[in-house]
C-alpha cells in the first residue's frame, strides 16, 4: 500500500513539474515573440484528405505588422488574398476578380475565427491556454518536408533546440468538435513558428511549413491592398 501511495505522489510531482516546465516555455516564447513587430514569410501548406487518400499542396506568403495588420496571400495553385486591418477583412480571388469586404463587428463567428488566428500568429499563448491543454513534446525538430529550406546544423549552435508543443482543445473549446490536436514547432531562436500540424476529427491533416521568414524588416505598404 505504501508503495502505491508513494508511486501516486511521485506521478503527481512529475505532472506538476511538467506543467511548470511547459508554462515556463510558453512564457519564454511569448516574451521572444513580443519583440517581433513585423513578419514576412513564405509558406507551403499540405492538406491530406483522408477520404480520398490524396494530398493538396498550396504555396503562398503571409505578412504581419503588429498590432492589427495581417495579410494572407495564396499564389499556387490559385490566386487568393485576404487582408485584415483593424475590424475589417477584405478578400479577393483571381477567378471572380471581385473584392469582398466583411465587418468583424457584424460577424461574431468570423470575428472569433480571426481572434484565434491572431493568437496563433501573434504569439499570445497565455490566451490560448483558455481553450487548449498544452504539452511540450520534445526539444528536437521533426524531419523537414522535402524541398523546404534547410538550416545548416552548425547554424543552431548557441541558439538552443527547437520547441515542439501539442495543443489539444478543451471540452469547452469550440475547436474541439473539429480538431483533435495541433502541433506547433518553433524556430531554434524561438522568435517565430516554423511548422504547424493540425489533425482533424475527420482524419484530415494539414501541415503548414514557413520558409524564408524575415523578422522586423520593413514591409511594403502594397501588401495591405487586397488586390495587386
Amino acid at each position: 500500500m505504501n508503495k502505491v501511495i508513494l508511486g501516486f505522489i511521485f506521478c503527481v510531482i512529475l505532472s506538476a513539474a511538467a506543467y511548470a516546465d511547459t508554462a515556463e516555455v510558453l512564457r519564454d516564447l511569448q516574451e521572444n515573440l513580443s519583440q517581433v513587430k513585423t513578419i514576412q514569410s513564405g509558406f507551403v501548406q499540405e492538406k491530406y484528405l483522408a477520404i480520398f487518400n490524396e494530398k493538396l499542396i498550396l504555396k503562398g506568403r503571409i505578412y504581419l505588422q503588429k498590432p492589427q495588420n495581417f495579410s494572407w496571400r495564396l499564389d499556387v495553385p490559385l490566386q487568393y488574398s485576404m487582408v485584415i486591418k483593424k475590424d475589417k477583412i477584405r478578400q479577393w480571388d483571381a477567378q471572380s476578380n471581385q473584392v469582398q469586404e466583411i465587418s468583424l463587428d457584424d460577424n461574431p463567428i468570423f470575428n472569433a475565427v480571426v481572434i484565434q488566428l491572431k493568437l496563433w500568429f501573434y504569439g499570445d499563448y497565455a490566451q490560448l491556454l483558455k481553450d487548449y491543454s498544452v504539452t511540450q513534446l520534445k526539444d528536437s525538430p521533426r524531419p523537414p518536408t522535402p524541398g523546404m529550406d534547410l538550416v545548416p546544423q552548425q547554424s543552431t549552435q548557441g541558439r538552443g533546440l527547437p520547441v515542439v508543443l501539442e495543443f489539444i482543445p478543451k471540452e469547452t473549446s469550440v475547436a474541439r468538435s473539429v480538431i483533435d490536436k495541433i502541433i506547433v514547432s518553433f524556430r531554434e531562436d524561438k522568435r517565430y513558428i516554423k511548422r504547424i500540424e493540425i489533425e482533424e476529427k475527420n482524419h484530415d491533416r494539414t501541415v503548414l511549413e514557413f520558409i524564408n521568414t524575415r523578422i522586423n524588416d520593413p514591409i511594403d505598404g502594397k501588401v495591405w491592398e487586397v488586390k495587386q
